[in-house]
């Protein structure tokens, strides 16, 4: 939760965490559960512990004060720096994921909040 202000060439916020390599399997898809605000955020991925470089993203949206579940299949995200597509990027892996997070970069000011119930793979092989 925040405030997103345009000052400074802002427009976004950002969480994300490092791990060491998760056990996903690259053939179930991730489910998010999250309650939102009516905005669309990102849930980003990366393949390396490094603070910059390319991520893994994928859009969504939210309902405002409804919890909902999204399910993400590797197609879902595109390689991307700063906002701009990556061309020739690695195939993404779900299993060579080492870092996951949540960005709102719609540029609109104001206050936002995304509650994160839960992060999981499916059981079964898409």
């Amino acid at each position: 939760a925040g405030d997103l202000s345009l000052e400074n060439n802002g427009g976004f916020a950002s969480t994300r965490r490092i791990y060491d390599p998760v056990s996903w399997d690259s053939k179930r898809a991730i489910v998010i559960k999250v309650v939102g605000d009516g905005r669309s955020y990102q849930f980003r991925l990366r393949t390396n512990r490094n603070m910059d470089g390319v991520a893994y993203v994928a859009n969504f949206k939210t309902q405002k004060d409804t919890a909902h579940t999204i399910r993400f299949e590797l197609k879902d995200f595109s390689a991307q720096f700063r906002g701009r597509l990556v061309r020739g990027a690695p195939a993404l892996q779900f299993s060579d994921v080492a870092q996951m997070g949540f960005m709102l970069a719609d540029k609109n000011p104001g206050s936002f909040v995304l509650q994160i119930e839960h992060i999981e793979q499916v059981k079964e092989v898409i």
